[in-house]
């Protein structure tokens, strides 16, 4: 048998090569976008809480640890995450529960109270407020077992949250204690909430709980030397 050599034009090996370029294209499935792989970022949208208050957890999640609250009517940005059932707050770390928001505000209004005490040998001091639309209103007062008159006052201002915490911000006032006017001056408020108490404390509080003799995390008490005090804890949702 004779051996055939074939040789192939130049015109045909170019045409050759193309129809086994145009059949690799034609089987290898097509790669998606990267950008379809990645899921689309929604913008923050500003939103009114519209429960008591709105617990801010630290994950999304209902078991994760709540690292805050946020008081009815307050204002937030967030956007929400793929499922759209939790919200990335956006000018604060952590996340909340999409029910609760509302691009408008609720018409039935509600609140948050925050107490605290402290009980002394000689005498006993209140303080509890309300927050709720970016305004508070706090109560101080203050009884003594002697003979000293007790006194009671009440300041107005607003809150934020962010960042460094609950921040609530009062007005000056005045008030009378045995027949003499006193001030109460314009002062700041900043609480840190931590999971473990379930409540709020003050830095200076930070340092006292640590030394305290003892912890009673039910009542939310704490006792060091000769008197003992609470913790800011909520006691009551509107």
């Amino acid at each position: 048998m004779k051996h055939i050599n074939y040789r192939l034009s130049t015109s045909h090996k170019i045409l050759l090569c193309c129809m086994l370029l145009c059949t690799t294209m034609c089987t290898t499935p097509e790669q998606p976008a990267a950008e379809e792989k990645v899921s689309k970022s929604h913008p923050a949208q500003l939103f009114s809480i519209t429960a008591s208050s709105l617990s801010i957890r630290k994950q999304p999640q209902k078991e994760a640890d709540r690292i805050g609250l946020l008081p009815f009517g307050t204002k937030v940005k967030a956007k929400p995450l793929d499922k759209g059932e939790w919200y990335e707050l956006a000018d604060i770390p952590g996340f909340v529960f999409g029910k609760y928001l509302s691009p408008t505000p609720a018409k039935k209004q509600k609140s948050l109270r925050l107490e605290q005490a402290t009980y002394y040998d000689d005498a006993n001091l209140f303080q509890d407020m309300e927050l709720k639309n970016g305004l508070v209103v706090y109560q101080k007062s203050m009884s003594f077992y002697y003979d000293e008159a007790p006194f009671h006052y009440t300041q107005k201002g607003t809150y934020s949250i962010g960042k460094d915490g609950l921040v609530v911000s009062l007005e000056p006032t005045t008030y009378t204690v045995g027949g003499e006017k006193n001030t109460a001056k314009a002062t700041t408020i900043t609480l840190h909430y931590k999971s473990k108490l379930k409540g709020y404390i003050t830095s200076d509080m930070e340092t006292l709980i640590k030394d305290a003799q003892r912890t009673d995390y039910k009542s939310f008490t704490w006792e060091i030397d000769n008197y003992s005090q609470t913790w800011w804890h909520v006691t009551q949702k509107k």
